[in-house]
């Protein structure tokens, strides 16, 4: 081997075991194979060993360009991360990204660069390494993001923390601590959009999926620790200091585990609930414009018409469900509270009894447990209680038993007859009561039933009084009135319903402006009503049905009344949170 060659070899070795090749290596190798002058031997009668050592010669150099300017083997991706062109160091169960584009799924690790983090991944997250991408720059990995489900990423709000730009295009992240959800941006073409909500309703299928599988090891979780718990008192009487502080061991890592999964399960019912949420409303929002297509076509069809007007009722109401469903569940930390006895407040329509005792065990820390099989639905909307109060109203109003033992609540089914309210009951039928120093809420529970009204009683904790009260043959509105009357309690009427509310003048401010907020959404999807029933009773005007027009003008009447009741409520608000 020639000097110069032994000089490119050791210069080749030393780079490639001590940080790898300079960039202008490879070039400086083969432009010296070219230029530098060839030592030969002295011309012999044997060329063909000449051809050989020179042929020998130049395949060495290919071997050390092959060499120096192989790419070492990056560590391989964990599960739930796609990357492209990236530079990244796992450590410790954590993705260090430098530079590139990933592509986050559920079960992707902590993924963070300097000071910024993103963790807790449900549904498909982009996340780029420096600025915020134009569209040139997406086109450029289209191919990739295609690849990973995500080329509809320019359609999405992309947020800019630290050094990541970030997009969720489905489900939620935490980044640096807060919660972060899919935004679309206007404008979307229609193939986008179907291809986006098709990947939704994927995305849904798959969260519920994942409910399912904590929910079932939760239960588990529960079976172990109810187990050990036993073993634990069975060993304090007949067993040894380091049986029993094995078991405690045990017992506190399944309630670690326990309490891992109650977090997560949390967090993503969260983010499932609002997605469908999402969903139904984007589906009805599709009949709406459906609906009234065809109705410009046929403006004189009666029966298109109502459709219109119903159709935008349902809109109307999934959205302030959502707005009210967002509320309650922000007001809802991740994780147990370490006071079980610290108030708080519910607000449940119609939602599944497993779901709800997840909801108050989460931010109170009581061990809830269901005993038998329960698919109770469960209404009840109370503020600023204790938790053991709220769970003994919704016992009272479901027929369930509830047995205490410390922080564990068992709930089971009652062996008696339940408090649901008898909706074939005549609620203006007159019923006669006897109440002695019975709870408020106990007490509105017991009208519902018997009567079939339906009443909402919406006052917080600290208006939960002692009733005592003694009528015979009264109607039940008018026992209502007059608890309320003497109680200074607000009676307020929603068509058939009956809702309860504290006095003005013992709100707080914030209280007041929630309250007023409300009732204005209520009022303007209200206005959006009428207008329908006007264009309704016109369009029967002009085919001249009078039974259509009195039953347009009958549903009229009553939401003219509800209007004038609601604007007075908005005006009292007013009053009180300026006076």
């Amino acid at each position: 081997m020639t000097e110069h060659r032994e000089r490119y070899l050791e210069t080749a070795l030393d780079e490639l075991y001590h940080g790898g090749p300079s960039e202008d290596l490879v070039t400086h190798i083969l432009s010296r194979e070219v230029q530098a002058p060839v030592e030969t031997a002295e011309q012999r009668p044997r060329p063909r060993n000449w051809l050989w050592l020179q042929a020998a010669g130049v395949l060495l150099a290919i071997g050390l360009v092959a060499l120096v300017v192989l790419p070492r083997q990056a560590s391989p991706l964990p599960d739930g991360v796609a990357a492209s062109g990236g530079a990244y160091e796992l450590r410790e169960g954590k993705l260090e990204v430098n530079e590139g584009w990933y592509a986050l799924t559920g079960g992707a690790p902590v993924v963070s660069r300097a000071d910024t983090q993103i963790e807790q991944v449900t549904g498909r997250v982009l996340v780029r390494v420096g600025e915020v991408p134009d569209e040139t720059e997406l086109q450029s990995q289209s191919d990739w993001l295609r690849r990973n489900g995500m080329e509809n990423a320019m359609n999405f709000k992309w947020i800019q923390a630290g050094g990541l730009a970030i997009c969720v295009l489905a489900g939620t992240a935490v980044v640096d601590g807060s919660l972060i959800e899919a935004q679309k941006v206007e404008a979307q073409d229609d193939a986008a959009k179907k291809q986006d909500w098709s990947a939704f309703e994927k995305d849904i299928k798959a969260d519920k999926a994942r409910l399912e599988e904590v929910e079932g090891k939760i239960r588990d979780l529960n079976s172990k620790i109810e187990s050990v718990d036993k073993d634990i008192k069975a060993a304090e009487k007949n067993g040894t200091p380091e049986q029993i502080k094995k078991l405690k061991d045990t017992r506190a890592q399944h309630q670690a585990d326990y309490d891992k999964l109650e977090d997560e399960y949390y967090k993503l019912a969260r983010g499932t609930n609002i997605r469908e949420y999402e969903l139904k409303i984007h589906n009805q929002e599709e009949a709406l414009t459906e609906l009234t297509a065809a109705l410009k076509k046929n403006p004189n069809d009666r029966d298109a018409k109502m459709a219109v007007t119903e159709a935008q009722r349902e809109l109307d109401e999934l959205k302030l469900a959502l707005k009210t469903y967002k509320e309650e569940a922000d007001a809802a930390p991740s994780g147990f509270k370490t006071d079980p006895d610290a108030p708080i407040t519910v607000d449940f329509v119609q939602k599944g009894i497993h779901e709800a005792m997840h909801y108050i065990a989460l931010r109170t820390g009581l061990q809830l447990v269901i005993e038998g099989e329960l698919d109770t639905k469960i209404t009840i909307k109370m503020e600023n209680a204790k938790p053991r109060d709220v769970l003994r109203a919704i016992c009272t109003a479901n027929g369930l038993v509830m047995i205490e033992d410390g922080d564990v609540i068992i709930l089971k089914k009652g062996a008696g007859e339940t408090s649901t309210p008898d909706r074939n009951a005549d609620p203006d039928k007159p019923i006669s009561v006897n109440y002695q120093d019975m709870l408020l809420s106990e007490v509105l529970m017991d009208i519902a039933k018997r009567s079939g009204l339906d009443i909402q009683n919406e006052l917080p904790a600290g208006e939960d009084t002692a009733v005592t009260l003694s009528l015979s043959k009264i109607k039940p509105r008018q026992i209502v009135e007059l608890i309320c009357d003497d109680c200074e309690l607000r009676l307020l009427k929603r068509g058939e319903t009956l809702i309860v509310r504290q006095a003005l003048g013992d709100m707080t401010q914030e209280a007041l402006k929630d309250e007023l907020e409300n009732t204005t959404s209520e009022r303007d999807a209200l206005k959006n009503r009428l207008q329908f029933l006007e264009v309704a009773i016109e369009a029967a005007k002009e085919e001249g049905d009078k039974e259509a027009i009195a039953d347009y003008q009958k549903k009229k009447d009553a939401l003219l009344n509800l209007q004038a009741e609601l604007e007075a409520e908005i005006e009292a608000l007013n009053d009180a949170i300026n006076g």
